[in-house]
């Protein structure tokens, strides 16, 4: 699990209704920002929209380790693939000594 800090960087997906709103590709994510930690699966972030729209987003699901893909009808957030790569990497290595 990777623990949720302000200032994180992170990908939000819309709900179906806010899709359109937000995406101009729906197999690309947004752009979001962590600016509060509720705790470890909810935060606030300030989410950009495809077109550069900020938006403020409050206590919205983090998804984390093998959480399953929410349905249609919840926004979340995902960590990006090279943090989930850095965190499995500090997990093997945690000192970084390589052995």
């Amino acid at each position: 699990m990777i623990k949720p800090t302000v200032g994180r960087k992170v990908w939000f997906y819309p709900n179906q209704q806010e899709d359109r709103g937000f995406r101009l590709d729906e197999h690309q994510p947004c752009d979001a920002t962590i600016v509060y930690v509720h705790d470890e699966r909810t935060v606030n972030a300030v989410v950009l929209s495809h077109e550069s729209v900020q938006c403020p987003m409050f206590k919205i699901k983090l998804l984390q380790d093998d959480d399953p893909i929410p349905p249609r009808t919840e926004r979340y957030l995902t960590w990006m693939p090279y943090q989930i790569g850095q965190a499995a990497k500090h997990e093997k290595d945690p000192d970084g000594l390589g052995e």
